[in-house]
């Protein structure tokens, strides 16, 4: 199941708006528990814009379901469950930031800054790499917005002094499928693939991240 906004994919679920959710739910569950209803859930995770959940049974979704309708807080307003099948899939992106290593969540900030009115406050970085002269980030976020960022820079945003490059992937087994360039050629994504993967970059499914890549976060 996935927990969305009402006005999905307009307005999203931030990470801070996830945890907040998380809460609520946790705080809706100790309460059920003293009427002798035990909600049980095996996961709960933010994926792009929306906040998936597994609930072990039948239970525990018709007490999700009722919680959110009657009983929903009131940040983030406007939710509903819906089948996680039926999400759009996020987009996966490669970009090379020049320079010292960045915090990622301050870079997208700038972009959004310098490249208005895209709105990165939905993306996630997946994973980061240190390079010799910068940072090689693996980015994910919501169809629209990369569309978006398509037609306000061409996939190219201003960040500092220059422009930055975004670069779709794909998982491996995939087929390949025509993706715009910025200077009008088409490319295939499984050139960009190969890009990835030379530079050592291994496109990340939805277990995780390839492990010669840091996890943001990890030491």
């Amino acid at each position: 199941m996935a927990i969305i906004n009402t006005a999905h994919p307009e307005q999203i679920i931030t990470e801070e708006q996830a945890q907040t959710l998380k809460e609520w739910l946790l705080q809706k569950v100790k309460e059920a528990e003293s009427e002798e209803l035990s909600p049980r859930f095996l996961e709960c995770r933010l994926r792009g814009s929306a906040l998936l959940i597994s609930c072990y049974d039948q239970a525990t979704r018709d007490w999700l379901e009722r919680r959110l309708r009657e009983d929903a807080p009131t940040e983030p307003s406007g939710l509903r469950l819906i089948e996680a099948k039926d999400l759009t899939q996020p987009i996966k992106a490669m970009v090379f930031i020049p320079g010292p290593v960045t915090d990622p969540k301050k870079i997208w900030r700038r972009i959004a800054l310098r490249n208005k009115p895209l709105n990165t406050e939905g993306w996630q970085t997946i994973s980061q790499k240190e390079e010799p002269k910068g940072q090689l980030l693996v980015i994910r976020m919501e169809k629209t917005s990369w569309d978006k960022l398509g037609e306000v820079a061409q996939y190219r945003p201003f960040l500092n002094f220059g422009r930055v490059e975004f670069k779709p992937l794909i998982k491996k087994g995939e087929p390949p499928e025509k993706v715009p360039t910025t200077m009008g050629i088409v490319a295939t994504t499984a050139t960009t693939t190969t890009l990835a993967t030379d530079m050592t970059m291994e496109v990340e499914d939805e277990q995780g991240a390839s492990p010669k890549v840091r996890e943001e976060g990890q030491p």
